[in-house]
């Protein structure tokens, strides 16, 4: 319905035009410069309508949906840039171009997939390992797939994609082992105190060690 207004108003304003550039008198010319000026300010009034008509069809369409959380994925790298790889979405490559899109921060990703086979698709990853190129990174839909390419910030091989799985295996490792020497898993922590540790940190470790050594040496009693 509007945009059949939208139509009409058009050509109403076209043909007012078209009046007033073939006018000669002055209160014909008036008259019709009146006309296209309310003329114009419909149409407006009716271009703004349009736009929030579609707007709220838009977001009735995505209530409308369910919206399924996707959290399996791949990923590759070089040294340069990231790779994120979302798999088996059969018909994607076949919906309208801004039925996907994708979001980019310093350190996370988030893509909306809206109407693929009735329902709406979400992916994020918040707290990468190393800040990327959020200007410069970019995603490619394909016949049954979407594929993200971040360029890193600083040149490097990341060990893991998400500081949440670096922060898991340093912990991991952090705890002693059952089976190993208590004394064994305390010069564990103290090396690592120590490597750590600033200047004062490291006086104090090596003066506890030497004093404990110390008294390792001594005759038993004395």
């Amino acid at each position: 319905m509007i945009m059949a207004s939208l139509s009409e108003m058009e050509k109403d304003i076209a043909e007012l035009k078209l009046l007033l550039d073939g006018a000669s008198r002055m209160r014909i010319k008036n008259i019709l410069q009146s006309e296209l000026t309310k003329a114009r300010a419909e149409l407006e009034s009716l271009q703004r309508a349009a736009t929030r008509d579609a707007s709220s069809k838009e977001a009735s369409s995505l209530k409308a949906l369910c919206t399924v959380k996707l959290t399996n994925y791949a990923w590759d790298q070089t040294d340069k840039s990231v790779k994120i790889y979302l798999t088996n979405l059969p018909g994607i490559g076949d919906l309208p171009a801004d039925s996907v899109s994708c979001g980019f921060e310093d350190r996370s990703v988030n893509v909306l997939i809206k109407g693929l086979n009735d329902k709406n698709y979400s992916f994020s990853l918040l707290k990468l390992l190393e800040e990327i190129k959020p200007s410069q990174s970019s995603f490619k839909v394909k016949e049954s797939s979407v594929i993200l390419t971040m360029p890193k910030k600083i040149s490097s091989r990341w060990a893991h994609l998400l500081f949440s799985e670096k922060k898991a295996e340093d912990k991991r490792f952090d705890m002693p082992d059952a089976d190993e020497d208590p004394s064994a898993s305390l010069m564990k922590l103290m090396k690592k105190m120590y490597d750590e540790g600033d200047d004062e940190m490291k006086r104090t470790l090596t003066k506890s060690w030497y004093e404990s050594q110390n008294k390792q040496d001594r005759p038993f009693g004395v």
